[in-house]
């Protein structure tokens, strides 16, 4: 939706300003079947999650193809999803706690080949406990709803 981009455009603007220089290298795409959105992220050296509304379906895509996602929390539900995640597989450094500091991992993972590769690894090994756990032996929930589950109980 093109509307959509436009507000993401402008937000993006108003909430990391200082990354303006940066714009000619930061590519917002149309809307995209499933498929296509595998595609980009498979394209993608580094995954920055949104804020303040973060992504739950491209955090957890993302971090299935082992893509390292940089995240910035917020106090909202949905801004909680990709440290969740993040928090559960042992990779507590991509979860960032100001605008400054999400642009350095960010800029970091993206020109650091050594330690975008070390990352990509980590998630590659630990993955599984996203992916593969079960809440308990008599419920056969998935990670990604039990988290769900467990952001609401504690609001």
């Amino acid at each position: 939706c093109v509307v959509c981009v436009c507000v993401l455009c402008a937000r993006f603007r108003l909430l990391l300003p200082f990354l303006l220089q940066l714009e000619a290298r930061i590519v917002f795409l149309p809307q995209a079947s499933h498929d296509e959105f595998l595609h980009y992220i498979r394209l993608c050296d580094v995954v920055l999650d949104t804020f303040p509304f973060g992504s739950f379906t491209a955090t957890r895509e993302a971090l299935f193809m082992s893509r390292p996602v940089v995240t910035l929390p917020t106090s909202l539900l949905s801004g909680r999803f990709a440290q969740a995640m993040l928090s559960k597989i042992g990779l507590s450094e991509l979860i960032t706690h100001s605008p400054q500091s999400y642009a350095a991992k960010a800029v970091e993972l993206g020109s650091n080949d050594t330690y975008r590769a070390t990352v990509q690894q980590r998630i590659n090994s630990m993955r599984y406990q996203l992916f593969d756990q079960k809440v308990s032996s008599s419920v056969n929930f998935s990670f990604p709803l039990f988290v769900c589950l467990l952001l609401l109980v504690l609001l």
